[in-house]
């Protein structure tokens, strides 16, 4: 007979290990998190052995696992041995083992490489530390706010997206019926600190300096595709990974459109941009000396791949402008409202969304000829 019973189970709260004898072991995390480990000797090696979180593993259970695991390793004397012991399916994946299914069945339907790479650095970083070894049945809304309260205030944005991740994991465990609740939506507003609303804006320059930052990039020692990708970029306000991945077959010369397919916009729906006479000027300039490549500003050292994610923000601070290339976009939209250009047409040339759901009903049209006009202003103003 053990040292525990059910009742001391289910009432210790002490952190640490209790016992219960052969090796098996009540262990309580400092956020109240209960789950049992195996002290085992296998090929002569003592290890510890993780057989679940409690309630889902009862008592009567992890001694039922605890005595399957000491026999089979008394009889074979091997880890593989010990490792073909059954757990029934209650038994939950840690919380790492979980980020990795979940980032592995979503990741496919995120649009970019650096979407994909900044969750795993975050996940890496903030949550897997603190829980990422822990069973997502033994995780609970205090271990949730472990997490949290570190980067809460002190790096608002971060802890968003940190807990995003909390979210969409426990979520999937949800789904795959490992926990009954997802712990982060049990936490109140009153358990974490208000979040500051301050929201960081790109850098950006008075649009009466834009002509002069496109001066700038033409006398430096900055590689051709670079130059002729900045103008584009100013040229459309268009956002960074746009133009980086803009293509030949996007682009209708004819008809002076560029059309940037859905997979590549920001709201996941096609967007038409009006070309003017300026933008269509670097256009030619660029195919005049097109690689084999399907990209038309491509990386000058390898022909064959898009321009480097980081062209635009090492041009603009090697010439000590005070400016992100996406804060190029934040001065064509002060230059729209200081010229009298209609709120709709300039949020439409942005493609930025419309928010008002019953305004948007009504605006059916990308009013492409309305939008050209507009850019053909802002490209002769950059010219003039």
């Amino acid at each position: 007979m053990g040292e525990l019973t059910a009742l001391k189970v289910k009432n210790e709260t002490t952190p640490g290990r209790h016992p219960d004898g052969a090796g098996l072991y009540l262990n309580i995390k400092p956020s109240g998190a209960k789950s049992w480990v195996q002290r085992i000797v296998v090929d002569g090696k003592r290890r510890d052995m993780g057989l679940g979180g409690y309630p889902s593993v009862s008592l009567a259970d992890a001694r039922k696992l605890a005595a399957a695991n000491k026999s089979g390793a008394t009889e074979r004397g091997k880890a593989r041995r010990v490792k073909e012991v059954k757990i029934r399916k209650s038994t939950s994946p840690t919380f790492r083992d979980a980020a990795d299914s979940f980032f592995a069945l979503k990741s496919t339907t995120w649009k970019s490489e650096k979407v994909k790479r900044n969750w795993q650095q975050r996940a890496e970083r903030y949550v897997f530390p603190m829980i990422g070894a822990l069973p997502v049945e033994a995780i609970s809304r205090v271990d949730v706010l472990a997490v949290l309260e570190p980067i809460w205030t002190a790096k608002p944005e971060t802890g968003r997206k940190v807990r995003e991740i909390l979210r969409d994991v426990l979520d999937w465990a949800v789904d795959h019926e490992y926990i009954d609740v997802n712990p982060e939506n049990q936490i109140r507003k009153t358990s974490l600190p208000p979040m500051p609303k301050v929201k960081e804006h790109f850098k950006a320059l008075p649009y009466c300096k834009v002509s002069e930052a496109v001066a700038a990039v033409y006398d430096s020692t900055a590689f051709p595709s670079t130059k002729l990708a900045f103008e584009f970029l100013v040229l459309t306000a268009s956002r960074p990974g746009e133009v980086r991945f803009a293509s030949w077959d996007e682009i209708d010369l004819d008809a002076a459109t560029w059309t940037v397919p859905a997979g590549r916009m920001k709201a996941n729906k096609e967007h038409r941009v009006p070309l003017s006479a300026q933008a269509v000027d670097v256009l030619t300039r660029a195919k005049a000396v097109r690689s084999a490549g399907p990209y038309i500003f491509p990386n000058d050292l390898r022909p064959d791949k898009p321009l480097s994610e980081n062209a635009f923000t090492v041009l603009l601070k090697r010439l000590n402008l005070p400016a992100t290339a996406h804060g190029f976009r934040s001065s064509f939209r002060d230059w729209c409202a200081d010229n009298g250009v209609d709120r709709e047409l300039a949020e439409a040339s942005l493609a930025h969304s419309n928010g008002n759901a019953v305004e948007a009903s009504y605006w059916r049209s990308d009013v492409l000829d309305r939008r050209r006009a507009v850019m053909n202003q802002w490209g002769a103003f950059l010219v003039s």
